[in-house]
């Protein structure tokens, strides 16, 4: 594991409940109609980037690619009917118990958290200001 993100989190979580099929992805909730995407090897290898994708684009995605699907928007996902792939282990998050069960497992030189941008920030930035500023 390099760097404690969230879907290395859910990959490790998942690793361990388990066989660990040679291809597998991650779903997490992105937003309304939104999902962020990642397909894994074994050992939480990145086989693609996490991608943030509309929910009818997210079976394509893993189709003829994942084995399986996990996370928190693999169920959603697959009621709805936008993907195929089955789906497992639906209920791993990257929360706090989570991340609990696998400290024992981390190496502190090594495995230290690190944001993963999936998209550009979109805030615009403020040149009016709509209260003046008091100069001091």
């Amino acid at each position: 594991m390099v760097g404690a993100t969230s879907f290395q989190i859910m990959a490790a979580a998942f690793e361990k409940d388990g066989p660990v099929p040679e291809a597998y992805g991650i779903a997490a909730p992105a937003g309304l109609s939104a999902v962020f995407c990642q397909i894994l090897a074994p050992g939480q290898t990145g086989l693609t980037e996490i991608l943030a994708l509309p929910h009818s684009e997210a079976g394509a995605f893993f189709e003829g690619r994942a084995r399986v699907i996990a996370g928190p928007a693999a169920g959603p996902l697959s009621e709805a009917g936008y993907v195929s792939v089955p789906v497992r282990e639906a209920g791993i998050v990257p929360d706090a118990e989570t991340l609990a069960g696998l400290a024992p497992e981390l190496d502190p030189r090594r495995d230290l958290p690190s944001p993963y941008y999936v998209r550009p920030a979109d805030a615009r930035p403020q040149t009016g200001h709509l209260i003046p500023r008091k100069d001091d």
